[in-house]
């Protein structure tokens, strides 16, 4: 009996912890050594390549980690101590994303036609304290595809 029940912890581990992260720690611990060593060209393997009509957002979202400034808000707002309490504190708070969310993204003039690329169960979001965040899982792993307000996370 006990061999049994081994078995079955090890093959179905999923069952007793419930819905897990795809490597999100290991995704901003990478984002994190790339931003503190200045490497743009790994940073571009992390945050997805997109561009709107007015800007490249990819290029913008790396100036902004480049130049990380903890009073930044808004669009692509970033420090490495929000980073921080985002790993120690707040993955628990990234989830699937919900199927009225995706349908509302989905049809975003923006960021529709990237969101209807992937499917629902590769989209990640978070808002939380107004820090509001996409993650997309690719075939390369996760990509950061949109964030803003990091710096709330830093709030009490």
């Amino acid at each position: 009996m006990q061999t049994i029940m081994i078995y079955f912890l090890l093959a179905f581990p999923a069952f007793f912890q419930g819905w897990q992260a795809p490597g999100f720690k290991g995704f901003f611990t990478e984002l994190r050594a790339a931003a503190e060593n200045r490497d743009v060209r790994k940073l571009e393997t992390l945050i997805y390549p997109f561009k709107d009509k007015v800007e490249d957002m990819q290029e913008a979202m790396i100036e902004n980690i480049l130049h990380g400034n903890i009073g930044q808000r808004g669009d692509g707002a970033f420090s490495v101590r929000a980073l921080d309490s985002l790993m120690a504190n707040h993955l628990d708070k990234i989830k699937p994303i919900e199927k009225d969310l995706y349908g509302q993204l989905s049809k975003d003039i923006i960021f529709g036609k990237v969101i209807r690329s992937f499917k629902p169960k590769d989209v990640f979001v978070m808002d939380y304290r107004d820090a509001r965040m996409i993650l997309l899982q690719g075939k390369d792993g996760l990509q950061l595809f949109f964030w803003e307000n990091l710096n709330n996370l830093l709030r009490n």
